[in-house]
């Protein structure tokens, strides 16, 4: 009994079968983010400590139901990979993140199954103050939404993102 189908299929006659497709991945813990309270970015240092225990590994599973792709499940290189390039484009602009280009990503709004996400382009405006304000412990520290971007076709739309979800543009950094 892994995963509860009844949880996310329930069925108005018993008889009838539950068919979806259901990927379980199997994580491991191999390292953690070093915090430091003493630098200018929201998030833990782009790098991981290596984790030291004298117990076996620490692994877990995540079920993705019904075609979901889970927005906080990507490769550490490219997390890596983001963070090292945003710090750096922040470090060039003196601290200052506004007008940095960048990509990011979204699925269209049109409801088909299996799409892909499209990039858009988009302007760093600011730090958001969210975080500061954000009372739950597992945000603390983390990043998340820890910038407001504007879009590049005019509108006056302010999005709230995550340093991990988009990539700065060439020549930002």
């Amino acid at each position: 009994y892994r995963f509860p189908y009844e949880v996310y299929f329930r069925s108005r006659d018993r008889n009838e079968r539950c068919s979806s497709v259901v990927v379980i991945l199997t994580l491991e813990v191999t390292g953690i983010p070093e915090i430091s309270h003493e630098r200018w970015f929201p998030w833990p240092k782009p790098y991981f400590v290596d984790r030291q225990t004298r117990s076996s590994g620490f692994t877990f599973e995540v079920p993705i139901f019904e075609n979901d792709c889970p927005s906080y499940i990507f490769p550490e290189s490219l997390y890596l990979w983001r963070l090292e390039s945003l710090e750096e484009a922040i470090e060039r602009h003196e601290y200052d993140p506004r007008g940095i280009p960048i990509l990011t990503y979204f699925t269209p709004e049109e409801g088909q199954e299996d799409v892909q996400y499209e990039g858009y382009n988009a302007k760093l405006l600011a730090k958001s103050r969210k975080e500061d304000r954000t009372h739950d412990i597992h945000f603390k520290g983390a990043g998340y939404e820890s910038f407001e971007a504007e879009w590049d076709d005019g509108s006056d739309e302010i999005i709230p993102v995550s340093p991990w979800e988009f990539d700065v543009q060439n020549g930002a950094y």
